[in-house]
């Protein structure tokens, strides 16, 4: 097989091997290891870093059939994993970016995260406030700008 090919199969191969690994009803153990699939463009065409539309999807039926959730990295790392039983969060990467992704910061920069410099303050605009979560840490400093 050549190289490209091999490469681009590696998602495919992953997923079934998720799939073998899911097809006994496993019990629970919430102490086990999340999975993190990284992707890296969804694009055309079908390459070595870049993963279809319809084959993102396809991969996404799959998991999901499998009894794959996805979840935030932001949530996996706060510990707020709350699932039906009987299935297993996933989270999904994508590395590196596409032009499209820059030219929409370059285009929005009022939505680009910018720090205050401050761990115990929160600074955002006023109009985005009701956009906080209410389980923020009670010691933050809510701060409108």
């Amino acid at each position: 097989m050549r190289p490209r090919l091999v490469l681009a199969l590696i998602p495919t191969a992953a997923l079934l091997l998720v799939s073998v690994a899911a097809a006994d009803q496993l019990p629970p153990n919430e102490l086990g290891r999340v999975m993190i699939l990284e992707y890296h463009k969804i694009d055309y065409p079908e390459a070595r870093w870049t993963r279809t539309p319809e084959n993102f999807r396809r991969d996404l039926a799959t998991l999901y059939a499998k009894g794959y959730r996805l979840i935030a990295l932001g949530d996996l790392l706060d510990g707020r994993i709350v699932f039906p039983a009987g299935t297993t969060p996933i989270v999904l990467t994508f590395d590196d970016s596409s032009p499209g992704q820059f030219r929409y910061i370059e285009r929005n920069p009022g939505e680009r995260f910018v720090s205050d410099g401050d761990p115990d303050t929160v600074t955002v605009p006023a109009e985005l406030r009701d956009r906080l979560r209410s389980e923020l840490p009670r010691h933050l400093r809510i701060v409108d700008r």
